[in-house]
């Protein structure tokens, strides 16, 4: 991409969003751990379908 889209001169203020955008990619990271894998990618339903069990 050619364009420059975000342009921060401020180091104060260049520190700050690259904190706020690694702190989103460690939410994200740990929320996937909060919830089962298998759920978050839709392979416990399949298991329990496969297994007889009722969702």
């Amino acid at each position: 991409m050619p364009t420059v889209i975000w342009d921060v001169r401020q180091p104060v203020a260049r520190v700050a969003l690259w904190a706020v955008f690694w702190l989103g990619w460690a939410i994200v990271f740990a929320s996937t751990f909060m919830i089962n894998h298998f759920d978050l990618v839709g392979l416990r339903q399949v298991y329990l379908a496969w297994r007889g069990f009722r969702l």
